[in-house]
């Protein structure tokens, strides 16, 4: 972790109890260069593991196990994903 954060000022770098992953309180100093990582394998969720770069097709071949909709959709109260939003919107815009 410090020489993927490196060309920072790590004030604090702890890793998380609870799940994968790391807290980081750092700083960018004047004159900040971005360290070379072209070296480092990182998580790919693509791959599924460590990688140090993904093909152009298997980033187009990927297909992540959510999509925007289908999260946004599961917001949605039952009854509206079941009957749809007609109901809703006639209740909604029903003249008095």
């Amino acid at each position: 972790m410090t020489r993927i954060f490196g060309d920072l000022k790590i004030e604090s770098l702890e890793r998380d109890p609870t799940r994968p992953g790391v807290f980081l309180k750092a700083q960018k100093l004047p004159g900040f260069e971005p360290a070379l990582l072209d070296d480092v394998a990182l998580y790919s969720i693509i791959r599924q593991r460590r990688a140090l770069d993904v093909t152009e097709q298997e980033a187009r071949e990927f297909k992540p196990p959510f999509t925007v909709i289908g999260f946004l959709w599961g917001l949605l109260p039952s009854q509206i994903r079941t009957n749809g939003f007609r109901p809703l919107l006639g209740r909604l815009f029903r003249k008095p």
